[in-house]
Order: structure tokens, then C-alpha cells, then sequence
């Protein structure tokens, strides 16, 4: 019996070797004094969740840091940067 992970865009290709960055798009990174999330294909992720064969090493403003079990490296830029909400009067 085989399941599919119903979170997973009905489009994803995942790839067992290597890293095809068509593959992979940033929708969000959202920060705070706490730490900081990404969101990966739909995905809510912290540094050292995986995704596929890559591994999140770190999240900045601005650039999500991941590294595939190969050892390859990539660095992914955000369509949208995302703060928590500013409190208004």
C-alpha cells in the first residue's frame, strides 16, 4: 500500500538525487524574536526540517539556507517576505 502526503502540491516532482530548483519556491519567511519559519511549497519548515533529500540549515531575512544529503548547497530567495503583524492604535 502506498500514501501520498496530502500537503504536497499536486504538481511536486520530488527528486531523490541532487537539487533542481524549479522545483522549490519560498512563498513566506516569517520572523521574530523567537527564531524564524519558512514556507517551502506550501510547507511550514524550521532549520533542520527536511523537504525532499534537502535539509533546512538556516533561515534569514531574506534567504532560506538548505543542503541535500549530497552535500550540495542552495540558497533561495522569497516571492514574499512576511513580519508578524504590527499592532495598530
Amino acid at each position: 500500500m502506498s500514501f501520498t502526503d496530502p500537503l504536497r502540491p499536486a504538481d511536486w516532482q520530488g527528486t531523490s538525487q541532487g537539487i533542481n530548483r524549479g522545483q522549490l519556491q519560498v512563498q513566506a519567511i516569517i520572523a521574530s524574536k523567537s527564531g524564524a519559519l519558512a514556507v517551502i511549497n506550501g510547507r511550514t519548515l524550521l532549520t533542520g526540517d527536511r523537504i525532499g533529500n534537502l535539509t533546512v540549515t538556516n533561515i534569514a531575512e531574506g534567504q532560506v539556507h538548505l543542503q541535500a544529503d549530497s552535500g550540495e548547497s542552495l540558497a533561495l530567495q522569497p516571492n514574499t517576505l512576511a513580519y508578524p503583524p504590527i499592532a495598530r492604535p
